[in-house]
């Protein structure tokens, strides 16, 4: 299979890179899109799916 037809991660895969390619700590993203560190870590790690007013919160925070 070619590389560049493999699908993405998962949303938190791809949340956590954004957020690291921002510079962004947990914390600050956190702060910025107004959900806990809790939550936050949850969706990073896949054990959790955003609501679609936290997606857009994040995409906000994210510059997306």
């Amino acid at each position: 299979m070619r590389r560049d037809l493999e699908l993405p991660g998962s949303f938190g895969d791809w949340l956590k890179a954004r957020r690291k390619t921002l510079d962004l700590t947990q914390e600050e993203l956190s702060s910025q899109a107004g959900c806990s560190v809790f939550a936050l870590r949850k969706i990073e790690t896949g054990e959790r799916r955003p609501s679609k007013q936290l997606a857009a919160l994040l995409a906000d925070a994210l510059q997306i």
